[in-house]
Order: structure tokens, then C-alpha cells, then sequence
């Protein structure tokens, strides 16, 4: 091989390696982001959508996958995400709610055949740094 095309490759792995790395960050393609941005005075989970818009009443056509993600220190980890009990609401999940390997993500994918209006009372089970746990009841909701 020509030193000229050596370098060109090396420059091209060296250039990918940082968008490679945050792969995990990102969602992928088709998938809407759910972000815990921190802790309001209540002690409730902030969460916003992909665009910055409040998310406790979330969103999300049929078919679509979510990602929860967090973004911000004071919450140190997802334990668990489910149907709220005791309450009538609908199962839109056709998958998951579940963690992602190897991340503090999670992970689910909206039935294809849930219908407009259909919505889930879901908790979020998490840990703040001080090892204390707390529940946060937010809902995802399906649109046309």
C-alpha cells in the first residue's frame, strides 16, 4: 500500500473513533429519547423529550422503540421501569420495558397495534447517589 493511502486510513479510523465510542449515547435511528435531566424541588425526575419539551405525559406514535437515558449525576441508576399497579391503564409495550446491556439505559418498543389514546401509568424505580431509592410515576401515551 501507498504511504499516502496508509495515512488516509489511519486519518479516517482516528476521525471515527469518538463517533464510534458515543454509540451508546445516542439512540438509534426511529427511536425517541426519554432524558432524566435531573431532580426538581419535589423530589421528582425531570424528564424532557429529544427537543427539550417536558416528558411526565410522553408522547410516541405505535411501533416507535424509547430509550430512557440519563443525564444528569444525581440519579445513579434505573432499577427498574413497569406498569403502574393498582390503576386501569393499558400495556402499549410489545417489548421491555427492560435494561440496555452494559449501559444505564432502558430500553422498549410501543405495540404496532396500539391505538391513538392508548396510554400506560408506568413507574420508574431509581437510585439517587446517596443509595436511596424512589419511584416516579410518569405516562406515555400513544399518538396518531
Amino acid at each position: 500500500m501507498n504511504m499516502r493511502l496508509t495515512k488516509l486510513i489511519i486519518a479516517l479510523i482516528i476521525l471515527a473513533m469518538p463517533f464510534y465510542a458515543c454509540q451508546e449515547f445516542f439512540a438509534p435511528a426511529g427511536t425517541e429519547v426519554i432524558k432524566i435531566e435531573g431532580i426538581d424541588s419535589n423530589g421528582d425526575l425531570i424528564l424532557k423529550d429529544a427537543n427539550g419539551n417536558p416528558a411526565k405525559i410522553f408522547k410516541v406514535k405505535a411501533g416507535k422503540k424509547i430509550k430512557w437515558q440519563i443525564h444528569t449525576v444525581d440519579v445513579r441508576s434505573i432499577i427498574d421501569i413497569y406498569k403502574k399497579p393498582n390503576v386501569t391503564s393499558d400495556n402499549i409495550f410489545s417489548s421491555g420495558p427492560e435494561p440496555i446491556s452494559n449501559s444505564k439505559d432502558w430500553k422498549a418498543t410501543v405495540d404496532s397495534a396500539a391505538t391513538y389514546g392508548q396510554f400506560i401509568e408506568y413507574n420508574i424505580k431509581w437510585k439517587d447517589n446517596a443509595d436511596s431509592i424512589h419511584i416516579y410515576d410518569p405516562r406515555i401515551q400513544v399518538k396518531s
